[in-house]
């Protein structure tokens, strides 16, 4: 498997399972990789380092989660305002 085809495959796992937090050996271990040189090479590949990837997605995902939330009735201090 070449290296951009183990950073491909780690970006689309990530991308799948960012509700689940995957670990950085999980993930390693899916491109068949020590976390290790998992991690030096999605720096290299992706720019940023796997965490920073994950963590991004996460803020994404809530940004839309939030978006998607604004059609619940206004809701303050334990009251429904209608």
């Amino acid at each position: 498997m070449s290296d951009y085809n183990r950073i491909a495959s780690a970006v689309s796992c990530l991308v799948e399972r960012a509700a689940d937090q995957p670990s950085l050996e999980e993930i390693a271990a899916q491109v068949h990789l020590s976390p290790y040189r998992f991690q030096r090479l999605f720096c290299r590949w992706a720019g940023t380092m796997p965490k920073r990837f994950l963590q991004v997605l996460t803020l994404e995902r809530g940004k839309g989660l939030s978006d998607s939330s604004r059609s619940l009735p206004p809701y303050r201090h334990g009251q429904l305002l209608c």
